[in-house]
């Protein structure tokens, strides 16, 4: 039997997984369709699983692989021969999936206190910025794969990519060069978002006013990042700016430091990205899914230097004719 890589990407592969073992945990799955189940994702997972990789953010993830290396100590990578196991065999799988009820609950636990840590950090910072600026501008950009690229794209492939564009807002290169503040979360979606990265940009308004245009340049470079590969959703579309205004959640371009109600509809929008609904199932190591910029009122006008330090040790190892479009 055959399985198409073409057919799942990393991300949608990593979501199955992760619904077929909260499926077995909660008993909602019979035996023989948990068992076709599990064999097709431990094929596909055998070409994607990297031991290099931090599968910790997710307990189902986990419990998956530890229950694919018990499978193949037993019987090898020949994992149709599932097939010929009677139901005691593959209820007995189940049943080490259903192991520590009380692992996804504590999983959530931390990824509420998490939440809730980002959400008073990202708080202050919006904060401090207000303060220190009369008026702001707010942009706010999605930015993923074309659909036909998408289950190409590994969380290697989307870290590179990432640290690029990282390195463009810490040099503050093309449309970036202004930028005041930044917020940033990773996710992945299944079969049709994959990897994705919600980004928030913040501008002086007393020389920018045009949110449309930035979020449209951010598109452009990346574009250029991707190799044509990538797009972007401008939330500063009429249509949705409309829909925005309609349902009273209006948070884009121009933001005064009067303008109270519209500070918390910022506010209320930079904590639903943080929210992280769609967290990511694995990270390599060491890297980040959120982060914002530092406030520093000395080095307000010096900023790029401070932003730099903090992406140094992300874009280290980019070499420098990835960064060719620097000069543009």
């Amino acid at each position: 039997m055959t399985y198409s890589l073409l057919e799942f990407s990393e991300a949608h592969l990593l979501v199955r997984i992760e619904r077929l073992v909260q499926r077995t945990r909660k008993g909602h799955i019979r035996p023989v369709a948990f068992r076709d189940e599990l064999i097709e994702l431990l094929y596909l997972f055998s070409y994607r699983y990297n031991p290099e990789y931090d599968y910790s953010c997710s307990v189902c993830i986990q419990l998956f692989i530890s229950l694919k290396a018990d499978i193949e100590s037993c019987m090898g990578r020949d994992y149709s021969s599932l097939n010929s196991q009677d139901d005691v065999f593959i209820q007995s799988l189940m049943k080490q999936l259903q192991q520590d009820q009380g692992l996804l609950g504590q999983e959530e636990i931390r990824r509420q206190n998490n939440y809730h840590d980002n959400e008073k950090s990202l708080e202050l910072y919006l904060n401090q910025l207000f303060t220190h600026y009369h008026k702001l501008l707010i942009v706010r950009v999605d930015l993923k794969y074309r659909q036909e690229f998408v289950h190409s794209v590994d969380i290697a492939r989307f870290a590179t990519d990432m640290k690029q564009l990282l390195r463009f807002i810490g040099k503050r290169r093309r449309c970036f060069k202004d930028l005041e503040g930044y917020v940033w979360v990773l996710e992945q979606g299944d079969q049709q978002g994959g990897y994705h990265c919600h980004l928030l940009l913040i501008y002086s308004a007393s020389q920018h006013q045009v949110g449309w245009y930035y979020a449209n340049q951010v598109e452009q470079v990346w574009k250029d990042i991707t190799k044509q590969q990538g797009q972007a959703f401008n939330c500063h579309e009429s249509d949705y700016i409309q829909r925005y205004i309609d349902e009273g959640t209006y948070a884009l371009d121009v933001v005064c430091r009067s303008d109270c109600d519209k500070q918390k509809r910022v506010q209320a929008m930079a904590n639903y990205l943080v929210k992280n609904r769609q967290h990511l199932r694995v990270k390599l190591p060491g890297m980040k899914t959120y982060d914002h910029g530092q406030f520093a009122v000395k080095s307000r006008r010096r900023v790029e230097n401070t932003l730099y330090e903090l992406f140094k040790d992300l874009s280290s190892d980019i070499p420098d004719d990835l960064l060719v479009l620097d000069g543009f």
